[in-house]
C-alpha cells in the first residue's frame, strides 16, 4: 500500500499543478485576442489578475479531475483493502481499462461543466460555500462510490446500490470534498477517497443485494 499511496501522491501533484498552470495560462492568454486588449492596464496588468483567477478556479475544479487522477492506481487500492479486509468471494473485478478512461472523462467534464453553471453563485459569500460542496459532493460521491460498486455489479445494479445509500454517500463525497480544499491534504484525497468508498461499499451492500 506505500507504494501505491507514493505513486498516488505524486500523480495528484503533477494533475494538480498542470491542470491550474495550464489553465491560468490559457485563460491569460485568451485576453489579448479580446478587442479591448490593447489597452496598457489590460495587457499589462490583467493578465496576471486573470491569471491568479484562473489558478484559483481552477483549484475548486480539482474536485472534477479526480476520477480521471484515481484512474491509474483506484483498482490498486481497491484489490489491497479488499484483499486485507474482506474474504475473496466479495473481492470485485476490475473495468476494460478504455472503457473507464471514457467513463472518467465524460465525468470530468460533466463536473466542470456544472461548476461553470452555478459560477456566478460562487461570487456570493456563505452560498458560494454551501454549493461548491453540496454540489461537488454529491458528484464525488456518486463517482467514488460507483467506482467500486460497478466492479461488483453491472452498472444498473449498482446504481440502485448507490440510490439506496445515497445518504451515506453524500456524506462521504462532501468529506472528500472538503479534503480537496486543504492544501496538502488535497494531496491524500483520491488516495483516501477510494479506501473509504471501498469500506463503505462493502459496510452497506450486503444489507441490500446479494452479492453478483
Amino acid at each position: 500500500m506505500l507504494s501505491i499511496f507514493i505513486k498516488s501522491l505524486l500523480i495528484t501533484l503533477v494533475a494538480l499543478v498542470g491542470f491550474m498552470v495550464v489553465f491560468g495560462f490559457g485563460i491569460s492568454h485568451l485576453i489579448q485576442y479580446l478587442p479591448w486588449g490593447s489597452s496598457y492596464l489590460l495587457k499589462e496588468l490583467l493578465p496576471f489578475i486573470l491569471f491568479f483567477g484562473a489558478w484559483l478556479f481552477a483549484w475548486m475544479l480539482f474536485p472534477a479531475v479526480l476520477p480521471l487522477i484515481i484512474h491509474f492506481f483506484d483498482d490498486a487500492i481497491i484489490e489491497v483493502v479488499e484483499r486485507e479486509n474482506y474474504p475473496p468471494v466479495m473481492r470485485g473485478e476490475n473495468w476494460p481499462f478504455w472503457q473507464e478512461v471514457r467513463h472518467d472523462f465524460a465525468f470530468m467534464l460533466k463536473a466542470i461543466f456544472l461548476n461553470l453553471l452555478v459560477l456566478p453563485f460562487y461570487l456570493l459569500p456563505v452560498i458560494n460555500i454551501i454549493i461548491f460542496y453540496v454540489l461537488n459532493g454529491y458528484l464525488i460521491g456518486n463517482e467514488f462510490f460507483m467506482t467500486v460498486a460497478r466492479r461488483h455489479y453491472n452498472m444498473p445494479t449498482a446504481k440502485t446500490v448507490r440510490k439506496q445509500n445515497s445518504g451515506v454517500v453524500f456524506i462521504a463525497g462532501v468529506l472528500i470534498t472538503f479534503l480537496t480544499t486543504i492544501p496538502i491534504a488535497n494531496l491524500l484525497a483520491p488516495f483516501w477517497g477510494v479506501a473509504l468508498m471501498t469500506h463503505l461499499f462493502h459496510l452497506q451492500k450486503n444489507k441490500l443485494l446479494p452479492n453478483r
